[in-house]
């Protein structure tokens, strides 16, 4: 009888079972191997020094990947998956989905994410499909807003496509957008013209040398190393690249017991960041949507559970002395109060 309760207390199901669980398979998809040719999404990488470790350096021997991030990748592969299933239940044919495209003069390797037809139509639409946040789908409405973006995962898509588009003798091609908060998709088209030929050549230079150097087994130099803490803080090659990054002469280092508060206080810091942008251009919008809508002089805006206010404050000109002289204005501040009780 005691053998028995304790089997049915091991088999009883737990939050804590099912979101370990859920982890295990996210895990088990982000399997991490040494590639014998040049992916296109690792050519894509600003960093060159990235593609030569991503084949020379063995799954064991690099930095694990943060939980955070291989669950981010994980869920930006599964809205991929969403999409295709969607336009096969609205009547498209997918074809070629994860079909091997490759170029072996120059070792280079890449997935096709798919190809889009519409039955009745003579042709279909090579595509490649990313999902993103509602800040980052917003800011995407030419293929020179990716090719400028100012996160460097996005002008990575751009590379992505443009050497796509090379590799499969296609002059156009769709980069499909997702935003993961509403589900909306929009569609980024690409013609292959004289930009589009630059980057790719580039890559296709990269490649090039990233081939010398993993052929005579030659670690790449301080010029091919990105060296930005932002981007070298996350990677996986990290100390196997050790990139110099450069302190000023005025700068102070720190013994590890006395940094060890202070570096937990920069990690949290760190990990933040992201979540500061996002809460920054959030605040902006909101804000300029409630004072568009007190343009009438109306003070408050009631919506929901929320009361947002809008304050006007006069703000003085400069005196005529001065030069160059600024005309007084109003300011308008606004705050956001919660009116009911969650």
């Amino acid at each position: 009888m005691a053998t028995t309760q304790v089997l049915e207390q091991e088999q009883e199901l737990t939050p804590e079972r099912l979101i370990e669980d859920y982890k295990t398979l996210k895990r088990a998809r982000q399997h991490s191997s040494m590639a014998s040719a040049n992916w296109v999404t690792v050519l894509a990488h600003e960093c060159e020094a990235y593609a030569v470790f991503n084949r020379t350096v063995p799954p064991n021997e690099r930095r694990p990947l943060k939980e955070s991030l291989g669950m981010l990748f994980a869920e930006g592969n599964d809205q991929a998956r969403a999409i295709k299933r969607d336009l096969l239940d609205a009547g498209y044919e997918v074809e070629g989905a994860e079909d091997q495209m490759a170029w072996p003069r120059y070792q280079i390797t890449g997935r096709q994410d798919l190809k889009i037809r519409r039955p009745g139509t003579k042709r279909g639409v090579n595509a490649e499909i990313k999902s993103c946040s509602p800040f980052t789908f917003d800011s995407i409405n030419s293929v020179a807003d990716l090719r400028h973006h100012k996160w460097s995962f996005v002008r990575k898509w751009d590379r992505q496509v443009c050497l796509y588009m090379v590799l499969q003798s296609v002059s156009r091609y769709w980069l499909i957008l997702k935003n993961k908060s509403t589900g909306a998709i929009k569609i980024i088209e690409y013609t292959l013209g004289d930009e589009e030929l630059q980057v790719a050549e580039a890559l296709i230079g990269k490649a090039e040398r990233v081939n010398r150097l993993v052929q005579i087994a030659q670690m790449p130099g301080a010029e091919q190393k990105l060296s930005d803490p932002d981007v070298c803080g996350e990677c996986e090659f990290l100390h196997v690249c050790l990139p110099e990054m450069e302190f000023g002469p005025g700068a102070k280092v720190l013994t590890e017991e006395s940094a060890s508060e202070l570096a937990q206080k920069t990690e949290r810091l760190l990990e933040l960041r992201p979540l500061a942008k996002e809460y920054e251009a959030l605040d902006d919008e909101l804000k300029e949507e409630v004072k568009a809508l007190c343009a009438d002089g109306s003070e408050q805006v009631v919506y929901g559970d929320y009361v947002a206010t809008v304050k006007r404050i006069q703000v003085n000109g400069s005196p005529e002395k001065v030069v160059p002289a600024k005309p007084g204005y109003v300011q308008q501040r606004v705050t956001f109060i919660r009116a009911a009780a969650p």
